[in-house]
């Protein structure tokens, strides 16, 4: 593909890559996954062949297999039977048109994202991105105290956006 310059690599994730489905060993593969993607994305950005990732929000085979720990959850939580199917994920062939279009000529434009595809929704994650710095006495190089990171960590770089 690189030789050709044109081509188009698509690697499955999944929701679990987030790191909010008590799976560590999953987010740790899957967000594997999208680095690998996002890395070669980068080194190839201008060669014709993308690297992108979709995380396929459908009802596949693995669903299945959980299916009646899912069903099992309702019932604990009092949601009537007759409504369980509209918490059950889409089928699988709502997945299919965006992965199509990811591999055509009007998908080349993008590399490096992961698109989250779920029933009639498709979603582009975020990419890891700094979104606050503190440095220390104008100098890159510093070395904080742990009393000054007390201090200013919380209220300056973790706190919330107003």
């Amino acid at each position: 593909m690189l030789e050709r310059g044109w081509g188009r690599v698509l690697f499955a994730t999944s929701e679990i890559a987030r790191g909010r489905q008590a799976n560590p060993l999953g987010a740790a593969v899957f967000s594997g996954g999208i680095g690998l993607a996002r890395d070669l994305a980068y080194q190839h950005r201008d060669s014709g062949v993308t690297f992108n990732c979709y995380a396929p929000g459908a009802a596949t085979r693995l669903f299945e297999v959980y299916r009646s720990q899912i069903d099992e959850g309702m019932r604990a939580r009092g949601v009537p039977a007759d409504e369980w199917g509209k918490y059950y994920l889409p089928p699988p062939e709502c997945v299919a048109p965006m992965v199509t279009w990811l591999c055509t000529e009007a998908g080349g434009g993008f590399t490096g994202e992961v698109f989250n595809i779920a029933g009639g929704t498709v979603a582009r994650w975020s990419h890891m991105t700094v979104i606050g710095s503190l440095v220390k006495d104008g100098d890159e190089r510093g070395v904080w105290s742990l009393d000054e990171l007390d201090a200013l960590v919380p209220s300056r770089l973790l706190a919330k956006d107003k």
